[in-house]
């Protein structure tokens, strides 16, 4: 029996012997926040919605909160935030799990405040999930709120198409499998390249979740 074993970038490339010559990938937050908060700005919204997670009581990722937060003030909007409860899910398992137990706590909160006219989610699961808590309690996305969700995978095919701020994953993949292919081939200078970050910028992504805020929303 063939055994499997999963073993991550770095893992391959100390097998090779060139782990230290392996350039670390990171996303820049900045650009593609930047642009949403423009985006949103450019359409009319003065009060955006913030969600995302608590972890031991801290935000998840807050430098990204923080960046959430300098640029859609700098847009000249005014930002609130949400904080689900990760204890709260009863299945994590799956998706489909994933997303009606954020639905169910996203449901709950807009039944007892009106929400905003746009809301950026910290990924677009969450995106998916503040549509279907909104869609469920009557109002329309984008005609009444805008949604911007994070990441690029299944943003596409959300009803409607989720406006996102990209990842660019497959970009990160490719630049990093460049790179160990480089150092394989060229294990001279390996040494040199040792402790290099390559940053990949994210970009927006407009589809269809976006629109024009309506004044009396706000």
């Amino acid at each position: 029996m063939i055994k499997r074993e999963s073993l991550t970038l770095k893992d391959i490339a100390s097998r090779l012997g060139c782990s230290r010559s392996v350039v670390s990938m990171r996303l820049d937050h900045n650009p593609g926040i930047q642009q949403a908060a423009r985006h949103l700005a450019e359409l009319g919204h003065k009060n955006v919605l913030w969600t995302g997670f608590l972890l031991n009581g801290e935000p998840e990722e807050p430098q990204r909160k923080e960046t959430i937060n300098t640029c859609v003030r700098e847009a000249g909007m005014r930002l609130s935030n949400l904080f689900l409860q990760r204890e709260l899910l009863k299945d994590m398992q799956s998706i489909r799990g994933y997303i009606a137990g954020c639905t169910e706590q996203f449901r709950a909160h807009f039944e007892r405040s009106k929400p905003p006219t746009a809301i950026i989610a910290y990924n677009e699961i969450l995106g998916i999930a503040v549509n279907a808590a909104l869609t469920e309690l009557g109002y329309r996305v984008p005609r009444d709120v805008s949604v911007i969700g994070y990441d690029n995978i299944y943003a596409e095919l959300s009803t409607p198409a989720m406006t996102v701020v990209s990842g660019e994953l497959r970009e990160a993949g490719r630049r990093t499998a460049m790179m160990l292919l480089h150092s394989i081939e060229n294990p001279k200078p390996r040494k040199k390249l040792g402790g290099n970050v390559e940053w990949i910028p994210t970009r927006l992504v407009v589809r269809d979740s976006t629109a024009t805020a309506r004044l009396t929303n706000d």
